[in-house]
């Protein structure tokens, strides 16, 4: 019983969700604990960053519980604050995926569509 609950509250921190409108993002984790809804306007971003990797420790950890994605979204704000979020259920695209479902290409190339700087690590 705690293997699966310590497996929820993982892949629950682990799983934002991304909405990108005309001039901000928002990102969402409706999961408890970790509840989250936070808005940043575009013109407030230095930069936004997907790349993967967890540390060590939590690789080690995720790997347990069998939650094999890593990537996240890391937004740079203009005031030196750097925020994390992770994805781990958005994936680059493979194998004409993007037929059915959104991934980090399609991310990435709306979020150039609106003059944001973003680096693609992955």
């Amino acid at each position: 019983m705690s293997y699966l609950f310590l497996g929820y509250l993982l892949t629950a921190y682990y799983s934002n969700s991304f909405v990108i409108l005309e001039d901000k993002i928002i990102i969402i984790n409706r999961n408890f604990p970790f509840t989250r809804f936070e808005k940043y306007n575009f013109k407030d971003l230095r930069d936004i960053e997907i790349n993967k990797g967890k540390s060590f420790p939590m690789n080690l950890i995720s790997w347990l519980f069998l939650d094999l994605g890593s990537n996240y979204i890391k937004l740079k704000l203009q005031n030196t604050i750097t925020r994390k979020f992770y994805c781990s259920n958005l994936d680059v695209d493979c194998y004409d995926e993007n037929w059915t479902e959104k991934n980090l290409d399609d991310f990435y190339n709306d979020l150039k569509g609106r003059n944001v700087r973003v680096n693609m690590k992955i």
